[in-house]
């Protein structure tokens, strides 16, 4: 896990978009997702549910973005 995927998926939530996240962090919305489907199968966990208009973390992955920004608030 690399702390970049978690920002990535931190912001893909905020937005409930890969691609505004992805331009917000200037990358292509392929590596973004690419980064965040890494993070999912290395967890082994859902963590956004994908659709038609847009994403939206599931229950874990809220759990998940709670601990990531702890994280975050202590680098």
């Amino acid at each position: 896990m690399k702390l970049t995927q978690l920002q990535y998926f931190i912001e893909a939530a905020k937005y409930n978009s890969i691609s505004i996240a992805a331009e917000k962090n200037y990358i292509s919305q392929s590596a973004l997702s690419s980064s965040i489907a890494n993070l999912e199968k290395e967890l082994n966990i859902l963590l956004l549910e994908r659709n038609c208009k847009g994403v939206q973390p599931t229950e874990v992955g809220n759990q998940v973005i709670e601990k990531a920004v702890e994280i975050f608030s202590i680098i």
